[in-house]
């Protein structure tokens, strides 16, 4: 199986503590042109019967949402035959999830893992908005709306050491 990771946005809407990109983040977005060379470079060089893995990465990817959403559709329009092979994954902090892009994660068995750092408490040690708000309820509600629809979807937490004491609790939390 070929790995491919695809930076849709190095830019992010959190800056947190912890990022190996820093608090400043650049903010440049792949454009249309350049997925469509990425996928055909992609699926040009790959044989005849191998798996492909592709992963949606950024800083947060869904700031460029509406590359996400074309790349997809490519796919669909160019390789649909070779679906069964195509593996598509995504990560993301949750903040810009909608019904738009919940309906194509759960069409499309997109593999959806969402950075979460545990309770409320615990998020905000380290994942803090650059607008400066509390965006953790936003996070909880659309991984609600992802359970009450059946969609799918992994959470990954960050473990540093002023989080670790944390953890305990999160088998705590109820979604």
């Amino acid at each position: 199986m070929l790995e491919y990771t695809i930076y849709l946005a190095e830019g992010c809407n959190l800056k947190c503590t912890y990022c190996y990109e820093g608090i400043d983040k650049r903010s440049e977005k792949m454009d249309v042109p350049t997925m469509e060379q990425t996928l055909s470079f992609i699926f040009q060089n790959v044989l005849e019967n191998e798996k492909i893995h592709i992963i949606f990465l950024g800083g947060e990817p869904l700031l460029n949402k509406s590359v996400f959403i074309h790349a997809v559709n490519w796919i669909n329009i160019h390789h649909l035959k070779n679906k069964d092979r195509i593996m598509i994954e995504m990560t993301s902090n949750g903040i810009l999830l909608d019904e738009e892009v919940m309906n194509i994660i759960d069409k499309e068995s997109i593999n959806l893992s969402l950075s979460v750092d545990g309770t409320e408490q615990t998020q905000l040690k380290n994942r803090i908005s650059v607008s400066g708000i509390n965006t953790y309820g936003t996070i909880l509600s659309n991984m609600q709306k992802m359970i009450h629809k059946n969609i799918r979807f992994n959470v990954r937490m960050t473990v540093t050491s002023n989080n670790v004491q944390d953890m305990y609790y999160l088998s705590l939390i109820h979604i």
